[in-house]
Order: structure tokens, then C-alpha cells, then sequence
């Protein structure tokens, strides 16, 4: 039996969490992952409607209650000409995705996106082509959605069938110019000149938008996230940040505990960049200081090449367990510091290591849709100060990709709580990390009498979710009389209630 004590004090709060951390992504990619095609958009089906959006997909995106969703891409925004989307679909000319591979038809563009956020209820982030675009296509493009006055481009918005502009609100000028895989790979003293010309110029059409430079990939490269900042930080809003787990999922290995300390790498990661993002505002002095996106994250499940012996990314394999105790580890990372992180975007929201899963037929909740649906109902309001003392394990952290881990000693369970600033409701989450044992959990500073328990977990960390077994993981909800401390299963993610009673 794993022990801790959680001390919670609901009267020190550590900032107001922002419920676009609970953000989704979308991104065109190899056609027959259907992260967009057969999924948001499904010409011809039954389950479609006029326009062929999937209206099962709709509505159980509108239950998930997405605040945010990020759209084209990806390294797909640096190749994507925002024109080729816009106007009568059988008239839209078909490219080569040539980055991802596949063909790309354009049937699913701007006012369809922009759409079908409408329709889910939530909001609008677009990545601007900075890769093969132009500083021109980029104003016209914030012109087309956002624009009031009678230039071509709203004209062509309103004759598209759009009479009032889209207001979208979050523009990403790059994606991964770091990256030597990237269309418009480039330093970084040139990213953030270039980012600092473009910027002025978008910002001068649209003072109301908020602008997102790029950061450097999981916090690695502290320079340019400081020349970013320091060149361009007056006109962004926001500094991205991308981190990617990775899990070898084809059974050569016994991968759980370098999976599930994903989640403590990252944090390593976070306060780096936190480091650097104070300094920088410091300095900067802004009325409102840069906060971080981490606008791509997610586990990639990896297989092993039977010939080449190298590790390769499985997109269809589905979420498990095992991905959901990381998972809920990377937002408690965040809900410490919400001052500090905003927003962000898990990659993808629809198949391809996705949220939910969509065929022909149907879609499926992965054991990732009840934990993005109970944080982001639960674990909102003010984060709260919570000091765990958790028996300890040391096993392998893997830093990110293979061949880069380390031994590290791990807290075995991570607590964090929140408190709603009407009600004064505590709501507390709790991760077991361990793989094999339950933990018995000491909760100081709540009091009863009753607590709502929302649990996941499974008897085996690799159980998952499919059509031919839609249900195989989900969370169960109980009420119990809360006598100060809680036994939780072994790879478990639990969330409790505690109303507004408290010592």
C-alpha cells in the first residue's frame, strides 16, 4: 500500500486557472488517420448533415465542452494557403499535402472550421502559414475573418455567405521554426525579427486579437525562448510551447513508469520556461505579461519496425489507462501554475491519438474524454496550495525521446485542488502513479460530511476503449461520508467533490 498526506489550504491560492487549458487541436495530416475528413466532415453519410458535418461528432463535442480548438496545424499550417479553402467546395483546388503525404482536397477550409467551432461552442485559434506564406497573405487572412470595412477580402467573406466577421480571437504567427523538418526552418534571431515585423503589422489591423509566438520545443533551447521574448515580446501575447510523451505500444517492452513520468519531465520543462518567461517580463514591463500555450502536447504511441529496429509513431492505436494517468499528470503540472499557463491544445481531438473516436458508423469515448470532461468541469475557479508527502519510487524518467532517460526518485502520488471563488467549493484530483499498488491518501484541511468520488482506472494500465467495447474504461462516480482520508487503485486518477464545508 502506497501512503500520502495531502495538506490543502483553501486560503492560499496560487492564481485563477484558465479553462482553455482544457484545449483540443485539429490538424491535416495523413488521409487515413480522419482526424478532419470522416470525422468533423463526412460528405455524403447518413450521420452528416447538408453541409456534411457529423452531427454525432457535434454533439459529443459540445458534451466534452471544448473552450478552445487550434487549426490547420501543425507543420500543415506552414504549408497551407489559407485561399485554397474558401469559396464553392467543388471549385477548390486539390494540393499535395506535402508534409504529411496524401492528398489535400481543401473541401474543409476556413468558414468550415470556423463553423463548426461556432456549432461546438467554443473558440477559434488559427496558425498562420509562416513557413511558405507571406506577411500579405497573413493580413488578408485576419482580414477576411475579422475585417468590418469594405476591402476585397470582406467582400469575399460576406459573398462566401459570412456577412459579420468571425472575431476569431488567437492567431499563431510560426509552428516549430526550430525544427530542420519545418517549411521556413530558420534561427533564432531571424524567427524573432520576423516574428516582430509581422506581428506590428497584424496587430495594427486587429489590436483586439491575440498573437502567439513560438517557443522552443519542450523548453529545451532557453535562448531562443529569450530572444523571442526580448525581440518581440511587446507585441505577443502568448509564448507556445510543444511536448510530446512517447510509449512503445506493441508489447516489446514494459514502458509504464518512463510513460506515466512524462508528466514530471514536463514539469521540469515548465518551470524552465517559466524561469525565462519571468525574466523576460520583467524586463518587458507589459500592462498584461506573455503567458504559455503549450499548444501541442500529447503520448504518441510508438511500434517497433521489424526490420529497421527503429521506433515508428502508430496514430490508430487507441488512448489506454496508462495515457490517462499521464495525461492528468501533465494538467496537474499546469494547474500549479496557472498564472503562468493559459492555455492548451491536446493533439488530437478526433482519431489519431485522439480524444474521441469517429468510423463510419459511429464514434467512441477514449478514457482521455472523461478526464478532459471532469477536470475541466471540476478542477476551474482558483487553484488552491497543496503540500503532498507521498512515498517515493525511483524508476526511469525518459527526457522526452528514447535513449535519453534517466533514473530519478518520483513522488508516487501527485494532489491538486481547486476552489470556486462563489461557492467556496473544494474540489480536490488525485494520481496513483504506481503501477501495481493502491495508495491510501490523507487529505489535511477538508472536512465532510459527504464527497463525490469520480475514479478511473482499470485492472490493466492498457485497457482501452474500441467500437467492439465502447465502455471498457470509464469513469464511475459513488458518494461516500468522508472520514479524512481515501484508498485509490493502483494507475488511477481520482477527482472528489467536497461541496462547501470545510474546517
Amino acid at each position: 500500500m502506497i501512503r500520502a498526506t495531502a495538506t490543502i489550504d483553501p486560503e492560499r491560492t496560487l492564481g485563477r486557472i484558465d479553462p482553455m487549458i482544457y484545449g483540443q487541436y485539429l490538424e491535416h495530416v495523413q488521409p487515413e488517420h480522419h482526424c478532419i475528413y470522416g470525422a468533423i466532415q463526412d460528405e455524403g453519410s447518413p450521420l452528416s448533415d447538408k453541409d456534411g458535418f457529423r452531427l454525432d461528432v457535434i454533439d459529443l463535442v459540445r458534451e466534452l465542452d471544448v473552450p478552445v480548438v487550434r487549426w490547420p496545424g501543425g507543420c500543415f499550417a506552414d504549408i497551407y494557403h489559407w485561399e485554397d479553402g474558401i469559396g464553392p467546395r467543388d471549385a477548390r483546388p486539390a494540393r499535395r499535402n506535402w508534409h504529411w503525404h496524401g492528398l489535400e482536397t481543401n473541401r474543409f477550409g476556413t468558414d468550415e472550421f470556423l463553423t463548426w467551432v461556432e456549432r461546438i461552442d467554443s473558440r477559434a485559434y488559427l496558425n498562420l502559414n509562416f513557413g511558405t506564406g507571406t506577411l500579405d497573405e497573413a493580413v488578408r487572412w485576419l482580414d477576411y475573418c475579422n475585417g468590418t470595412e469594405p476591402t476585397h477580402e470582406v467582400q469575399l467573406r460576406q459573398q462566401n455567405g459570412r456577412r459579420e466577421p468571425w472575431n476569431v480571437p488567437f492567431w499563431g504567427v510560426g509552428n516549430e521554426q526550430w525544427g530542420p523538418w519545418e517549411a521556413g526552418h530558420m534561427d533564432a534571431a531571424t524567427y524573432a525579427e520576423q516574428l516582430r515585423n509581422w506581428t506590428q503589422f497584424l496587430k495594427k489591423l486587429d489590436p483586439a486579437a491575440s498573437f502567439l509566438g513560438i517557443g522552443s520545443h519542450s523548453a529545451g533551447d532557453p535562448t531562443w525562448d529569450l530572444e523571442t521574448l526580448l525581440h518581440a515580446g511587446h507585441l505577443i501575447d502568448w509564448l507556445t510551447l510543444h511536448a510530446y510523451g512517447h510509449s512503445i505500444h506493441d508489447g516489446t517492452a514494459d514502458d509504464y513508469y518512463p510513460t506515466v513520468n512524462f508528466a514530471v519531465f514536463f514539469e521540469e520543462r515548465l518551470k524552465r520556461m517559466i524561469g525565462i518567461l519571468d525574466a523576460a517580463n520583467s524586463i518587458l514591463n507589459k500592462e498584461t505579461p506573455v503567458r504559455i500555450s503549450l499548444d501541442e502536447w500529447n503520448i504518441r504511441h510508438l511500434v517497433t519496425d521489424p526490420v529497421t529496429g527503429k521506433q515508428e509513431l502508430d496514430r490508430m492505436s487507441p488512448r489506454t489507462v496508462q495515457d490517462a494517468v499521464t495525461a492528468a499528470g501533465v494538467l496537474h503540472a499546469m494547474l500549479r501554475h496557472p498564472d503562468k499557463i493559459g492555455m492548451a491544445n491536446y493533439v488530437f481531438l478526433l482519431n489519431g491519438n485522439g480524444v474521441i473516436l469517429v468510423n463510419p458508423e459511429g464514434t467512441v469515448k477514449t478514457p482521455l474524454f472523461d478526464i478532459f470532461s471532469l477536470y475541466h468541469k471540476l478542477m476551474t475557479g482558483d487553484a488552491i496550495d497543496v503540500r503532498v508527502a507521498s512515498d517515493t519510487l525511483e524508476t526511469t524518467l525518459r527526457a522526452e525521446r528514447f535513449g535519453q532517460e534517466r533514473q530519478q526518485v518520483v513522488e508516487l502520488v501527485d494532489v491538486v485542488a481547486t476552489r470556486q471563488p462563489d461557492s467556496g467549493a473544494i474540489n480536490v484530483a488525485i494520481v496513483n502513479r504506481h503501477r501495481d499498488d493502491p495508495a491510501e491518501i490523507t487529505l489535511d484541511g477538508l472536512a465532510g460530511p459527504e464527497v463525490a468520488i469520480h475514479e478511473l482506472t482499470h485492472a490493466n494500465p492498457l485497457a482501452a476503449n474500441t467500437f467492439e467495447q465502447p465502455d471498457n474504461v470509464r469513469a464511475t462516480t459513488r458518494t461516500a461520508a468522508w472520514a479524512g482520508s481515501l484508498s485509490v487503485p493502483a494507475h488511477s486518477v481520482t477527482l472528489l467533490e467536497f461541496g462547501n464545508e470545510r474546517q
